[in-house]
C-alpha cells in the first residue's frame, strides 16, 4: 500500500509567499516602471529578484516561519511588520549603494527618493500578501492538510509524555496520535498505564498489519523499560 503524500506546512507557506509576492511585485513594477525611470524589463526583473531575496530573508530572520509562531493567526502576523520594515531598509540600501555602483549611468539608483519609492512599493505588496497567505495557511491546517498520522506503541510513562508533547500548541494541529498496547510486540502491557485511549488489538495482528490498516505515516516505539 503506497504511503500518503504529505506536504510540508512550512514549505507550503514559504512557497505561497514566494510565488504570490513575486507575482504581485511583477504586476506593480511592470505597470509603473516607466514612471520610476527603470529602463526596460531587465531592470524590472533585477529589482524584483533583489526585492524577493531581501524580503524572504527578512521574513525568515524575523521568525515568520518558526513553528511556534504559526500556532495562532495573531502570532503568525505579529512579526510581519518588523520583517517588512527590515526588508524596506535593506532594499533601499542595496539599490542605492549596490545596484547604483553596477549601473552608474542610471539616475534612478542614485536618487534616494526613488529608491525609497521602489522599496515602499515592493513592501506594500508584501505585507497584505503575507497576511492573506497566513489566513489561507490556517484554513488548510484546520482541514488537516498537513496532519501526520503517528502510531505509538506503548501506554506507559513514555507514551504519556509523547502524547503531552505532540498535543502541545506547536504540534497538535499537525499530528494525529494513535496508541496501541505493548502487547503487539509480544511483551506484557505496561503496569504503569498512563494512556487510556489505546486501540483494541485483534488476535494475531502484527504491528506492520496494524500500521497498514490505519495508514500510519510514522511508527514510534515508546515502551517503558
Amino acid at each position: 500500500q503506497p504511503k500518503r503524500f504529505l506536504v510540508s506546512s512550512l514549505h507550503s507557506l514559504f512557497g505561497m509567499d514566494l510565488a504570490l509576492m513575486g507575482l504581485g511585485q511583477a504586476l506593480v513594477l511592470s505597470t509603473l516602471h516607466q514612471r520610476l525611470f527603470l529602463s526596460g524589463y531587465g531592470q524590472v526583473t533585477l529589482i524584483i529578484l533583489l526585492s524577493l531575496i531581501l524580503t524572504m530573508g527578512s521574513l525568515y530572520a524575523s521568525g515568520c516561519y518558526r513553528r511556534d509562531s504559526l500556532t495562532r493567526f495573531s502570532m503568525a502576523i505579529s512579526p510581519l511588520p518588523v520583517a517588512v520594515g527590515l526588508a524596506a531598509i535593506l532594499i533601499i540600501a542595496f539599490i542605492h549603494f549596490g545596484v547604483a555602483s553596477i549601473f552608474p549611468d542610471l539616475a534612478v539608483y542614485r536618487s534616494v527618493s526613488r529608491c525609497f519609492t521602489i522599496a515602499v512599493l515592493m513592501t506594500a505588496v508584501a505585507l497584505p500578501i503575507c497576511t492573506f497567505n497566513r489566513a489561507c495557511y490556517f484554513a488548510m491546517v484546520r482541514r488537516h492538510w498537513f496532519e501526520r498520522r503517528v502510531l505509538v506503541v506503548g501506554t506507559g510513562i513514555r507514551a504519556a509524555y509523547l502524547k503531552k508533547l505532540l498535543n502541545s500548541d506547536v504540534h497538535h494541529l499537525r499530528s494525529e496520535l494513535l496508541f496501541v498496547s505493548e502487547a503487539i510486540l509480544g511483551g506484557a502491557p505496561s503496569e504503569a498505564r498512563k494512556v487510556d485511549d489505546a486501540m483494541t488489538l485483534d488476535a494475531g495482528k502484527s504491528l506492520e498489519d496494524l500500521a497498514l490498516e490505519v495508514r500510519a505515516d510514522e511508527v514510534v516505539v515508546a515502551v517503558d523499560e
